[in-house]
């Protein structure tokens, strides 16, 4: 897992290739619906940690859920 405690909101992440998001079975629906608005946005390019987490706090008031998937590494820094 990796630690957000050093990311700044200019960090730019895409999709990690690598690992596939596969959540627990009790997760949370909200989870899934940030999930694919996270995807959507990555579609267009990288977005960085602080427009993914504008954007979830706009669209679900979700916006833990990027800190949470850059931890688990559904989401990775780009080189």
């Amino acid at each position: 897992m990796q630690s957000t405690k050093t990311l700044s909101q200019a960090t730019k992440l895409v999709v990690n290739p690598k690992l596939a998001y596969r959540p627990a079975a009790n997760t949370a629906q909200n989870n899934t619906q940030s999930w694919a608005t996270v995807t959507a946005a990555l579609a267009k390019g990288p977005q960085t940690y602080g427009q993914l987490q504008t954007l979830l706090a706009t669209a679900h008031n979700h916006s833990p859920f990027v800190g949470y998937a850059v931890r688990r590494g559904w989401l990775i820094t780009t080189k």
